[in-house]
């Protein structure tokens, strides 16, 4: 058995050129004014030219990896890597359990649902110890139906 965990967090752009596609991203596709886009520059511009969210994540992932003694990958759900890169990062890798694990401030079933969304987009069609992936969102914490996935993404 070899596991792996979906570190999976909201993203922000790489750098303040990012923010247009970045911006596009979060609001699938809808247009953004050119002065919503400039405000969120210059915020970026005050905090020296990027989020250090990406730090952030890096060093809490680095973290979780030693702790646990297995592969933690980054996903993100509004920019790069994706969780869909993540998630064929562990399943390359060998991984034959997955856990998402989101790191999110506040608990919202709305918010949630799009990181487990993506997590179950990417593994759609995968086997995982020889059965096809599926959620159970019938139980708390939304355990996987195949034995050795678990998405524990909410609770």
């Amino acid at each position: 058995m070899s596991a792996a965990v979906i570190l999976m967090a909201y993203g922000s752009p790489s750098e303040i050129d990012d923010i247009p596609a970045y911006f596009a991203d979060i609001r699938e596709g809808k247009p953004v004014s050119e002065r919503a886009v400039k405000a969120l520059q210059e915020r970026y511009r005050r905090i020296g030219g990027r989020s250090p969210l990406d730090d952030v994540t890096e060093a809490q992932r680095a973290a979780l990896e030693r702790e646990l003694g297995f592969p933690v990958y980054v996903g993100m759900k509004h920019w790069r890597p994706r969780i869909a890169a993540a998630t064929d990062a562990a399943l390359a890798g060998g991984a034959d359990r997955i856990v998402g694990l989101v790191l999110a401030p506040h608990y919202s079933r709305l918010s949630i649902a799009g990181y487990r969304s993506r997590l179950e987009d990417a593994l759609g069609g995968q086997r995982l110890r020889g059965r096809r992936h599926g959620l159970d969102r019938t139980r708390q914490g939304a355990q996987c139906s195949v034995p050795r996935c678990a998405i524990c993404a909410d609770g």
